[in-house]
């Protein structure tokens, strides 16, 4: 079965930066012969298509991920470190919030002012150690747990269709 990717339209209305819509340029087959659904997550028009992958910009090269192969994503400076399964990191060269918003929208949530994890990459959400705050473990192999700001809290439970 073919891989799919979830691409967003915005109305004018808003920022079209934030999601961008990337058209269907496949000529091989003619408009109107591949249908694919269309709804809407948190007022963005979204669409399925046949393309998944996100491309990661190193300072010197582009390479190519699912979104499925990235468990977390951190904030170094102006740049966001990109964590996969591997030991291997890769340093791409925008910021955090401009990284998320290439991978469909709904994946990853921001819980902390340096860290969005792939929701479907975490583990266990529980409160840390002093009671008050909340933290986040990531699935093995990562078994990373990430630490969740207060003001995040509300973004994680709602990628889960929790208040």
């Amino acid at each position: 079965m073919g891989k799919i990717l979830l691409l967003a339209q915005e109305s004018a209305a808003t920022n079209p930066t934030r999601c961008p819509f990337i058209p269907w340029e496949d000529s091989s087959y003619p408009l109107g012969t591949r249908s694919f659904p269309i709804w809407t997550v948190h007022g963005i028009i979204c669409q399925m298509t046949a393309t998944t992958r996100v491309l990661i910009h190193l300072p010197d090269s582009r390479i190519p991920l699912e979104p499925e192969e990235v468990f977390f994503l951190e904030a170094i400076g102006d740049e966001t470190e990109v964590r996969t399964r591997g030991s291997r990191r890769l340093r791409d060269v925008r910021s955090l919030g401009e990284l998320v918003r290439r991978f469909p929208p709904g994946l990853f949530v921001l819980v902390h002012r340096s860290y969005a994890v792939n929701v479907d990459r975490v583990a266990e959400v529980r409160r840390r150690a002093t009671g008050r705050d909340w933290e986040v473990k990531l699935e093995p192999p990562v078994n990373r747990i990430l630490p969740i700001g207060r003001t995040h809290l509300a973004d994680l439970w709602a990628a889960y269709g929790d208040e």
